[in-house]
């Protein structure tokens, strides 16, 4: 919509300025600025200045009005006034044009709405005075972009407020000394104190003494600008005397020029937590105790066993030695039962003895190559391996003990001729970070699913095995001292895979 122009109220158009001609010497230095001193402040003042007729028409605009509102400075001339006020804002707008009206009237701080030339509206502060001539002088602002910034500022605290009111963990402004400005509800019951107390103490004052020192230091380092943040568990005094242990959030708010005015804390009550770990770490030392009060009794049992275990083994094959042709057929078949019996029971006793040794024995990592390890491991075995076919092919190098890898080995080996394989590839792959994956696989009968987690466990038998249930319980204790972890799936190509993880070298 364009703007209509109407005859001037008070006569014609002059050039802006004070009245009447210059006199001689006006605008010498250290006199008051002449006609064309006055014009250059018009032309470059950032402020929109103009003169009024008492109706409200334009006379005069400086170029800071088309700037702020995109009408030119022919547009604005003898356009009145309330055509470009927001609708709502004409009744107030007349109105103080009618008490402009009377000479010397003066207003300050009156704000509206003016319409752009695009079409929207920026609001203008205004500051007026009616002048003995009939005009109107005016100084103008445009305060769109602050008034815009301080809505801006103001939905940005009112949301801070109500977060932090409504927050359900422990929120609080806290000075410069330490001192809590302010404190949501969700804190103060944290600490068993109302807000009109809490916010009469500091940190300090509810801070246990032990956790004082590092929570001071974080804090000065917070102020200093070298951290930005940061995360502390300690503990609090609570009104009954007890201590609660939180988890503190700690960040700094800075004023423009980045120094700290305040700090701002997130409160988390980890109580239950900390009692929780406190009691499973009492349960893990239980179970350590336990465990290698186990160990002891198994490997006292075991290693109690194995002299009796020789002499008997021995003692029947000098009897069938002995007596190889006095015994009646069935009498042979009742010694061999035994003997193999006995001999099962010896390969059990070893595997404990192997196991507890596992347990006890300090590991020596060193680097290792799989293929040479794996060598020496087929040469020791010997005729055991009889009708197993192993391969190795490419691995990382490992990281790990090497009595304790070649006990590994040896169990996986035994264990894949034990079930039947006549072929083992073995190969290894970077996992993990750090870690090695290595891959056993046979064309044995395979793991059914269901026992896949079981098969590591101590004395578990597939049906069927002749084994003593130790090898691979064996298997995982080493794995394991490693940090590594053991598993079973189906081969590529039919029969088992034991995978296995180590560290790399």
């Amino acid at each position: 919509m364009g703007l209509h122009h109407r005859p001037a109220a008070d006569g014609p158009d002059e050039a802006p300025g004070p009245s009447g001609s210059a006199r001689d010497g006006e605008g010498a230095a250290g006199g008051p600025p002449d006609r064309a001193g006055l014009a250059t402040f018009w032309e470059l003042s950032t402020d929109l200045l103009c003169i009024a007729a008492s109706d409200g028409t334009f006379l005069h605009v400086n170029p800071a009005w088309t700037r702020a509102l995109g009408w030119s400075q022919q547009q604005l001339v003898r356009t009145n006034a309330l055509e470009l006020v927001h609708p709502d804002d004409v009744e107030p707008t007349s109105a103080v044009l009618q008490r402009l009206a009377t000479p010397g009237f003066h207003v300050e701080a009156f704000e509206n709405r003016y319409r752009t030339l695009r079409g929207d509206y920026r609001v203008l502060h205004w500051n007026a005075r009616s002048g003995m001539d009939a005009r109107v002088y005016c100084v103008t602002r445009d305060v769109t972009d602050g008034l815009a910034d301080e809505r801006r500022l103001r939905e940005s605290e009112e949301r801070f407020r109500l977060s932090m009111t409504q927050s359900a963990i422990g929120m609080a402004i806290v000075g410069l000394d330490g001192s809590f400005v302010e404190v949501n509800d969700a804190l103060c019951r944290l600490v068993g104190r109302p807000r009109e107390v809490l916010t009469t103490l500091t940190f300090q004052d509810i801070t246990h003494p032990e956790d004082l020192d590092a929570d001071l230091g974080l804090v000065r380092r917070l102020a200093a600008g070298e951290i930005e943040r940061y995360d502390l568990e300690k503990r609090y005094y609570h009104a009954d005397g007890s201590t609660v242990w939180v988890l503190l959030s700690g960040a700094a708010l800075r004023d423009q020029t980045g120094a700290p005015r305040y700090y701002l804390a997130q409160i988390q009550d980890v109580t239950a937590r900390k009692a929780a770990e406190r009691d499973l770490v009492l349960t893990l030392d239980d179970l350590q105790r336990s465990n290698e009060a186990l160990t002891d009794f198994a490997a006292i049992a075991a290693h109690d066993l194995k002299s009796p275990l020789v002499t008997a083994i021995s003692g029947l094959e000098l009897v069938a030695v002995r007596f190889a042709g006095d015994l009646a057929p069935q009498g042979q078949e009742v010694l061999e039962r035994v003997q193999g019996l006995l001999r099962r029971l010896a390969h059990q006793v070893d595997g404990l003895l192997r196991i507890a040794a596992m347990s006890g024995m300090p590991l020596e990592a060193e680097e290792l190559a799989l293929a040479d390890v794996l060598d020496r491991v087929v040469d020791g075995l010997g005729s055991t391996l009889d009708g197993l076919d192993v391969a190795v092919g490419p691995c990382p190098p490992l990281r790990a003990d090497p009595s304790a890898l070649r006990v590994l080995l040896q169990n996986l080996l035994e264990n894949a001729a034990r079930h039947g394989a006549s072929r083992l590839r073995v190969h290894g792959e970077a996992a993990e970070p750090g870690m090695v994956r290595v891959l056993f696989d046979d064309n044995g009968p395979g793991i059914p699913a269901p026992d896949r987690s079981r098969v590591f466990e101590l004395f578990h038998q597939r049906p069927g095995s002749d084994g003593s249930g130790l090898g691979l319980a064996t298997c995982r204790r080493i794995v394991e001292r490693h940090d590594g972890r053991i598993g079973a799936e189906d081969a590529p190509g039919g029969g088992s895979r034991i995978w296995l993880t180590l560290p790399a070298s």
